[in-house]
């Protein structure tokens, strides 16, 4: 016999609420799993991306300035492609910019409005160039561009980190009968007397300055690179003034990263009795320059036109000018090769307060860089001071 009474009636119904409970609990759990998969699976929101990259797209704009002794071209894209970008000259009036991995070209469009036209890049086969600027095109490729400038004489290349950046300031020749007087003269004028030993010039305190460095490597030339060449007569010179018993300092004495800004400071913090920076030119042949009055104005460095570009006064530059002249006139004659002899507004040397001059050496494709031929090299550079220390 079976007893209904009021408990079992009551034990029934507290049975159902336990399972009412247990029912919604499990589903609430589910419905909270289920959102928290949809969650997990949306796309993440997008960060915004800076302006040289959209998508899958690297973008370099190009920015062109003419200035009295060269043309400035710009290009701003992403540190990474500024970087690794290599620059040189492959033949007459011709530079190659390789960025090494595909890259998308742009020019501001004239007029206010701050908008942009991708260069078309068209078949691989006869592809059409674009005007940048008079006597400048451009021919785009799929990582990199050639540039065609009318009269092309020589390049500086710039790697500039705020904004990225790659500048390269293409100088143009002079008329013949201008460039005729940039050359150190004739052989009459290289018979020069033997100059005092360095040990005997009064000069005590030298500042020397290797070009580039570190990701930076400037001019390429096979396996050879202009930071590490430049590095490398440097510390010969300054081993060879070391052993006549003057002091040296150098800017950089590794493969290292200094800014344009880093070395001239360092330079005038030691104040020396002149300063010497050692680069490399893409041509076979030397050359020196001094600093001109006006700044440089150089369209990719809104720092060009600080006040340190004022440090020299006439005193400072006419020393520079006279120890240039000289180094010009022994190298010359020590290497039958055309020396270079030119004033430009260079930051690294009009923004010290120390006579400078910049050297640029031939390019190791037609110039060997033995330790014969640099020791021939060092011992052209300490005549022309010396010799300079006679006047």
């Amino acid at each position: 016999m079976i007893f209904r009474g009021p408990y079992c009636r009551t034990g029934r119904e507290k049975g159902r609420r336990m399972l009412f409970v247990l029912f919604s609990f499990i589903c609430l759990w589910s419905l909270s799993a289920g959102l928290a998969w949809c969650r997990d699976a949306s796309p993440a929101p997008q960060k915004a991306l800076p302006k040289a990259v959209r998508g899958n797209e690297t973008i370099a704009t190009i920015r062109v300035g003419k200035h009295t002794d060269h043309t400035s071209i710009v290009f701003e894209t992403t540190e990474n492609y500024v970087q690794r970008a290599s620059v040189i000259v492959t033949g007459d009036n011709t530079i190659k910019v390789d960025f090494q991995a595909p890259v998308t070209f742009r020019l501001p469009q004239k007029g206010p409005s701050k908008n942009f036209s991708t260069i078309d890049k068209g078949p691989v086969k006869g592809k059409s160039s674009v005007e940048l600027g008079e006597g400048v095109r451009l021919t785009p490729g799929a990582s990199s561009c050639l540039l065609v400038i009318d009269k092309l004489d020589d390049i500086n290349v710039s790697k500039l980190l705020a904004p990225p950046r790659l500048v390269i300031n293409a100088f143009i020749k002079k008329d013949a009968a201008l460039s005729s007087g940039k050359d150190t003269g004739s052989p009459a004028q290289d018979r020069l007397p033997v100059p005092p030993d360095m040990s005997d010039v009064k000069m005590e305190l030298f500042m020397l300055d290797a070009g580039h460095g570190g990701y930076d490597s400037g001019i390429r030339s096979g396996s050879k690179t202009e930071k590490d060449i430049a590095l490398m007569v440097t510390k010969d010179l300054a081993g060879a003034l070391g052993k006549k018993g003057k002091k040296v300092f150098l800017t950089r004495k590794s493969d290292q990263v200094m800014t344009l800004r880093e070395r001239i400071r360092a330079v005038n913090q030691k104040q020396p009795e002149i300063f010497l920076s050692i680069h490399v030119s893409s041509k076979n042949e030397f050359c020196l320059y001094t600093a001109r009055k006006k700044a440089e104005k150089d369209a990719g460095d809104p720092q060009a036109t600080s006040p340190e570009n004022n440090a020299q006064g006439p005193d400072v530059k006419d020393r520079a000018r006279a120890v240039a002249g000289a180094i010009a006139r022994y190298v010359r004659q020590e290497f039958k090769m055309k020396v270079r002899y030119e004033r430009l507004p260079l930051r690294v040397i009009s923004s010290v307060n120390a006579p400078a001059i910049l050297i640029e050496l031939p390019n190791p494709e037609k110039f060997t860089y033995d330790g014969k031929t640099r020791e021939r090299l060092v011992n052209a550079i300490l005549k022309g001071i010396a010799y300079s220390s006679m006047s």
